[in-house]
């Protein structure tokens, strides 16, 4: 999140995407609403929040994670808002969705804008769409520290990898590929990582080979494991 000219912003970190923040703003500030949020185009919004607007782009409904009988809309909540700060004293204590009680009361009420982006769009939520994403952000060096080393991007030292996000403290030893390695990870050597999410302080032991798979924090994968898909 951040302060964008008085107005508070808050940008899912679950996405990628081209999102024109200075136009959105603009259109927030002219048409006067509570709050902005960016909309995008689906043709599957069941995994999404979808939303319904007027000819002046005025939110009239909202809908989070629709049934398909349920659909109204294909545009969904991007995961972008730009807020007027008096939101806060909408949201009740304790824990609470923005998305089920809150942006559904004030669509009804009239005081949310929709700013539908061209470009693209980026759910980071599956396997699949994470590695995408990172690798639109390394093509298009979305980052604010860190070096591109090769087609990589690298948080700090210096580790060979091929189309990967490495965090720092990681060590290499193995071969990794269009993967993401958290901090303090460890690919030993002789082993193959291609397409994983490895997680933080976890190991891969030698000669290990592991494809699509999700490994969590603290893991030690033993020596010559071989596993394609799933979790560990």
């Amino acid at each position: 999140s951040d302060i964008v000219s008085g107005h508070f912003a808050c940008f899912n970190g679950d996405i990628v995407s081209s999102l024109n923040v200075s136009e959105m703003l603009n259109q927030h500030i002219s048409m006067q609403t509570k709050g902005t949020l960016a909309l995008w185009e689906v043709e599957d919004p069941t995994r999404f929040g979808i939303v319904g607007i007027d000819s002046n782009n005025r939110i009239n409904q909202f809908k989070e994670k629709p049934k398909q009988s349920e659909i109204f809309s294909n545009l969904i909540n991007a995961g972008s808002y730009i807020l007027e700060d008096d939101i806060f004293d909408r949201m009740p204590d304790g824990k609470h969705s923005l998305e089920r009680e809150i942006f559904p009361k004030m669509a009804e009420e009239g005081v949310l804008g929709g700013f539908p982006f061209e470009g693209y769009f980026i759910d980071a939520g599956t396997p699949s769409s994470w590695k995408t994403a990172v690798s639109r952000c390394i093509l298009e060096r979305r980052f604010i520290k860190g070096t591109i080393q090769g087609n990589s991007w690298v948080e700090s030292g210096s580790v060979k990898a091929n189309n990967s996000m490495i965090k720092s403290g990681c060590e290499v030893y193995g071969k990794v590929s269009d993967s993401t390695l958290l901090t303090g990870s460890k690919v030993m050597n002789g082993a193959i990582v291609d397409g994983c999410l490895i997680g933080e302080g976890s190991v891969i032991g030698s000669n290990a080979i592991i494809s699509d798979v999700i490994v969590d924090h603290g893991v030690v994968v033993p020596e010559g494991h071989i596993q394609s898909g799933g979790v560990i």
